[in-house]
């Protein structure tokens, strides 16, 4: 069921289904509203679409469905240390929450350098042909 207040058409280009990876709450609802903003020019919209291309093919949604996990532990990490009293005890949160963090990337990195992506990771927006 998509997210209240998402129009039919953004239904149907599949933009609802991004609404739980981009936050709860306030945050998410405003993440969300960027992308139901009308797209200025065709390349953008071409380009929105080749990311969901590249989203659908396998193992690729699931990695960045792996990353915004792996990035959510790390803030909650982030929030236990900044709760802590004792400076040694709020270090070793904090570098726990970096350790994640950077884990998480290398995840990510590692499955898009072997996915052979041609659109999202190979083009810079506005551009019609790979870097």
């Amino acid at each position: 069921m998509p997210p209240s207040g998402v129009p039919a058409w953004a239904v149907d280009l599949r933009l609802d289904e991004l609404a739980p990876l981009l936050g709860v709450g306030a945050a998410g609802v405003e993440r969300l509203a960027v992308l139901l903003e009308p797209l200025p020019a065709p390349d953008a919209v071409s380009f929105r679409q080749d990311v969901f291309r590249d989203l659908e093919q396998p193992g690729i949604g699931g990695a960045f469905l792996a990353f915004a996990d792996a990035l959510a532990g790390a803030g909650a990490t982030l929030d236990r240390a900044a709760r802590m009293h004792h400076p040694a005890e709020r270090d070793r949160w904090t570098l726990d929450a970096i350790e994640r963090h950077d884990a998480a990337l290398l995840a990510l990195d590692a499955t898009l350098g072997s996915a052979g992506l041609l659109r999202v990771a190979s083009r810079p927006f506005g551009t019609t042909s790979p870097r």
